[in-house]
């Protein structure tokens, strides 16, 4: 088992999604999805970017330069939506999730995204929360 954005969380995400834990996305290579988790007052918020395109998913630690889309909720929210439990769309409806950026960026990626839900299943069933 793994703790939820835990180093080990991450490394297991990038290798399921790209197989190349060193690979570094740029700008322009497709669609930037932005993440960040607000952990509460006085603790550093968690940021990730996962770049889709082409048939590839990226996923890189820290803040992207360009993303098209910023996603900001807080640890619990981001739980929930990790284990499948909430929607990222139900997330939104209900205020729990803030959106920033080209909205309309993930409904021309809607394909993309859905198959990292897939591809990131093995590490859904083996995270803890953190």
């Amino acid at each position: 088992m793994v703790r939820y954005l835990s180093d080990e969380w991450f490394d297991e995400a990038t290798r399921l999604l790209s197989g190349d834990p060193t690979g570094s996305p740029g700008p322009n290579e497709g669609l930037v999805i932005q993440q960040v988790v607000e952990r509460g007052s006085g603790t550093e918020p968690v940021t990730w970017h996962v770049v889709v395109g082409d048939g590839v998913a990226r996923l890189a630690r820290g803040l992207h330069g360009h993303p098209d889309v910023t996603l900001t909720c807080d640890l619990a929210t981001a739980w929930e939506v990790h284990q499948g439990r909430l929607s990222a769309q139900a997330a939104f409806m209900a205020g729990r999730l803030r959106l920033g950026g080209d909205a309309s960026a993930l409904l021309d990626g809607r394909e993309a995204l859905a198959s990292l839900d897939d591809r990131l299943a093995p590490l859904r069933a083996a995270t803890v929360p953190e």
